[in-house]
């Protein structure tokens, strides 16, 4: 791997957008160091020498990750190269907050995460980037080639970071989409199921959600002895809760929920909170597909939080289902698909996903959330 330093005196190159997530991700935030000095981008655009080079050395340095095409390049003054197959260029004249930049190699600059995730702001849907903010502050990341998912990571942020970064730069552009996706981001998510439940539940109905926000996400609670004795466990995880109502709901995903010692343990485990005073919901790969089984299971949280059922909006069923399409979770009428936010964010398919061309068929109607 390429010596790194952060004493960078003249980058020729900066890496930004989807590019710099995946060589972010692909490090690990291990060997980067973040340029705290370097406030702006370079002026003149790199050549396609130097770019070709780069990609060797990221070739190099990161053997086990393919990074998809084009290279996103950021450029700081008016002259930009041409765009290709290969590489894109993007213009950035303005001056930074600190903190905007890693370093890679001796003349690269790679976008920080905060940075990047304003980036991603003026390309992605605005319930696509929520869903990067999500994978950002987790502890999962999706492979863009191939679509395979790697697990029980190191978070590349927190979602505080990312608005205390929006609101510095807040002339950036999708600085302001950001800092609204940013309402609805939380901590801690391990899958990007357990993310798309997140954003259904925590989104106002105006957006096809069930406002139930204010949860936490895979959230430690210590047993007591009591609840020590049942599950023989000195702490428990919950994927998705309200510790002062001591709700807690837990995703059972086909992976880590299916075999005999598994629900025994399952059991062991919601009894032992049933001890503490808590109430466990659980919700599987099937009924998080329903559109029917999520509504039921929502107005239950709803009921248990002591929020009213009902909605104003008249056409709620069809955004409930149009938020489902935008996610690429399935419901009742549609053709399943899941969508990657590459497709919408470059017009182009990564991997095996086709282009979303569901329309929700849900007949509109008013009716409790």
């Amino acid at each position: 791997m390429p010596t790194q330093t952060s004493n960078v005196h003249e980058p020729t190159i900066c890496i930004g957008f989807d590019t710099a997530l995946q060589i972010l991700r692909a490090d690990g935030m291990r060997s980067l160091e973040k340029a705290s000095r370097v406030r702006r981008v370079p002026s003149f655009p790199p050549t396609r020498k130097e770019l070709d080079a780069l990609r060797d050395e990221l070739s190099l340095a990161y053997p086990h990750t393919a990074l998809t095409k084009p290279l996103h390049v950021i450029v700081g003054g008016e002259r930009r190269f041409k765009p290709s197959e290969d590489y894109r260029p993007h213009q950035c004249v303005q001056k930074l907050a600190g903190g905007s930049f890693c370093v890679f190699g001796n003349r690269c600059l790679v976008a920080a995460p905060e940075l990047a995730f304003v980036q991603m702001g003026t390309v992605l849907p605005f319930e696509q980037l929520i869903e990067l903010g999500y994978e950002l502050c987790g502890t999962y990341w999706r492979n863009r080639v191939d679509g395979a998912c790697s697990y029980q990571l190191n978070p590349l942020t927190k979602a505080s970071r990312l608005v205390s970064y929006a609101r510095a730069n807040s002339a950036l552009p999708g600085a302001r989409k950001a800092l609204r996706a940013l309402r609805y981001v939380v901590d801690n998510s391990a899958s990007p199921r357990e993310s798309k439940l997140a954003i259904l539940l925590a989104l106002p109905s105006r957006c096809g959600g069930y406002g139930l926000s204010g949860f936490k996400m895979n959230h430690t609670v210590q047993a007591t002895r009591k609840a020590h004795a049942i599950a023989s466990r000195n702490s428990f995880r919950c994927d998705l809760c309200w510790p002062a109502e001591k709700i807690d709901v837990e995703y059972q995903s086909r992976e880590h929920h299916e075999g005999e010692d598994r629900r025994i343990s399952d059991s062991r485990r919601a009894n032992a909170l049933a001890a503490m005073g808590w109430r466990v919901v659980g919700i599987t790969n099937d009924e998080l597909d329903s559109f029917t089984a999520t509504d039921v299971i929502a107005r239950s949280l709803r009921l248990k939080l002591g929020k009213g059922n009902r909605t104003s909006i008249n056409d709620y069923t069809l955004r409930k289902a149009e938020l489902r399409r935008r996610l690429g979770i399935p419901y009742e009428g549609s053709r399943r698909y899941v969508a990657t936010w590459e497709e919408t964010a470059y017009g182009r398919v990564i991997g095996q996903g086709r282009k979303a061309r569901d329309a929700p068929h849900a007949k509109a109607t008013s009716q409790s959330g």
